[in-house]
């Protein structure tokens, strides 16, 4: 089974303002006005563009703000910013199992403060900054040419925070907004759909 993660999390209750602090980075990223979903299922087309141009934000962790995006590239610069703007700790987490590449941060007053990461193009796990103390010794760096960093790792780590990585984000189906660039007509006919199956239900 591939896992597929493309997550960042942001721990604030200012679900409203991140919503509106997304919709304003994809416009001046963009140069045009995102269109907005409200009430939707999880799903989006992940790896599918170099910087962010969807979003879908929704809570399923106390105290944490869940964004999901279609980025291939980890998006540290806007965890740097989200963590800025909202004076708060912010996790950033991409990784795809059938390429075994994974990038996991930690930002803090818009820097990252903790970064790992593991591919096909490092030797070992590549680390940047001072470990929490929740790490085990050595940890990622023990017998560094041949110690694996992977999406177990990732969680394992989250769930310091209170965050767990592998559970489906389907379970919070049509509680999800979703900010895109570009309308797609998937979720259109998602809408349309619903509205069709409701009416043959009365």
């Amino acid at each position: 089974m591939s896992i597929n993660i493309s997550e960042i999390h942001v721990q604030t209750d200012k679900l409203e303002k991140v919503k509106e602090f997304l919709v304003d980075w994809l416009s001046r990223t963009h140069g045009k006005k995102p269109i907005i979903y409200t009430e939707q299922d999880s799903f989006y087309p992940f790896f599918e563009n170099k910087q962010p141009a969807l979003f879908s934000i929704s809570v399923i962790h106390d105290n944490w703000i869940t964004i999901l995006h279609d980025s291939y590239e980890p998006p540290f610069v806007l965890a740097d910013r989200l963590s800025l703007t909202f004076n708060c700790t912010v996790i950033q987490a991409i990784g795809q199992s059938t390429v075994d590449t994974y990038y996991l941060s930690v930002h803090k007053e818009g820097c990252m403060i903790r970064k790992f990461h593991c591919g096909e193009d490092t030797v070992g796990v590549e680390q940047e900054g001072e470990p929490f103390p929740f790490e085990k010794k050595g940890f990622g760096q023990e017998d560094s040419d041949s110690y694996f960093f992977d999406y177990e790792d990732m969680d394992k780590f989250c769930q310091n925070f209170g965050i767990n990585l592998l559970p489906d984000p389907f379970e919070n189906d049509g509680q999800w907004t979703i900010i895109e660039i570009k309308g797609r007509s998937l979720h259109k006919k998602d809408s349309l759909l619903k509205k069709l199956k409701g009416i043959l239900l009365r």
